[in-house]
């Protein structure tokens, strides 16, 4: 039997929704794990605004996929778990949890943007991805102008 093209369209932005909803709890469970560490108050503000980014994101993206039809997918495993959720992380060392924050946040708008090149995307989730990804983007500056400046000012990104 063949499947159509719209059938493989409909397959691969499941997979694409499951993999972004898997990236988005996997960073929930590892940056609570930043929170356990004694982490300065201004570091602990933006593990928990990324948290909320994430939760947000993630709940976003399980409305859509539980109002696409049913259809068993799994997540792309080779997109899913970036080398930054790999790696062991030193929660004691203020810099490198910051430092860790933005890779790990790169990694996940890689991610998006790379989703985003594909055209099989229908216009509304692509629409949300996009607002995702920029909410990510706008992450990115925030947390490598407080790499590079140090400065403390607001840490909700």
């Amino acid at each position: 039997m063949q499947v159509s093209s719209s059938a493989k369209q409909k397959h691969g932005t499941i997979t694409s929704l499951t993999t972004l909803y898997a990236r988005h709890q996997s960073a929930v469970v590892h940056f609570k794990e930043a929170l356990s560490s004694s982490l300065d108050q201004n570091t602990q503000e933006l593990v928990h605004s990324l948290i909320g980014l994430h939760e947000d994101c993630g709940q976003t993206i399980r409305k859509w996929i539980d109002d696409l039809p049913d259809s068993p997918v799994k997540p792309n495993r080779d997109l899913l778990s970036p080398a930054a959720d790999k790696e062991p992380t030193d929660w004691s060392n203020e810099a490198k949890v910051r430092q860790h924050l933005l890779r790990h946040t790169q990694e996940t708008h890689a991610l998006y943007r790379q989703m985003l090149d594909n055209d099989g995307i229908p216009a509304g989730i692509k629409d949300l991805l996009e607002s995702q990804a920029q909410g990510l983007s706008d992450s990115i500056h925030k947390l490598e102008r407080l790499l590079s400046t140090g400065a403390a000012r607001d840490m909700q990104v």
